[in-house]
């Protein structure tokens, strides 16, 4: 079978090879490429090249199923103010989630500011992305924790769609 004008063609490159479940990426305006592997760690590929060492780990990840270091996501001013998020496990008498902003320095990253924390969390249902929507706010998509009731239950951040300040306000 061959391919007509209108279908689109893909090629298919390893960037990367030997990591340990990659799970969020963000490109830097410079059009270097942040990635976040469960296990805690944040890497970069620079000019089309992995840096053998971590741009950054996350000392209280709690990475276990289909949680760990879930999201990275870099703040629409990011070229000015460096801020990112990042959404990841963590171990608070039970498995929470908390987002933390960050200041991405060039190197590494500085001035850790708990947005949001005791997330309901398990090693299923715990997914948690987090986005700047247009109006300014901070939206994070929460798991449900393996306790589909906790979504429906207004009193709970489980199973959510949470607004915040970028702050954390």
């Amino acid at each position: 079978a061959g391919t007509t004008s209108d279908q689109a063609q893909f090629r298919v490159e390893t960037v990367a090879s030997g990591l340990e479940v990659p799970w969020a990426f963000a490109f830097l305006p410079n059009g270097n490429m942040l990635f976040t592997e469960r296990p805690g760690r944040v890497r970069i590929i620079e000019n089309g090249k992995l840096r053998a060492e971590p741009v950054f780990v996350v000392s209280d990840v709690e990475p276990s199923g289909e949680s760990g270091l879930m999201d990275l996501s870099l703040h629409p001013g990011f070229a000015s103010n460096g801020f990112l998020y990042m959404a990841y496990a963590y171990n608070s008498g039970g498995q929470k989630v908390k987002v933390v902003r960050y200041r991405y320095d060039g190197k590494t990253f500085v001035e850790p500011k708990v947005i949001i924390e005791n997330i309901p969390a398990s090693p299923n249902h715990a997914g948690t992305r987090c986005r700047i929507g247009p109006d300014g706010k901070l939206y994070v998509a929460t798991g449900d924790s393996t306790h589909w009731q906790l979504a429906q239950q207004m009193d709970s951040l489980a199973g959510k769609i949470l607004r915040v300040n970028e702050d954390g306000t």
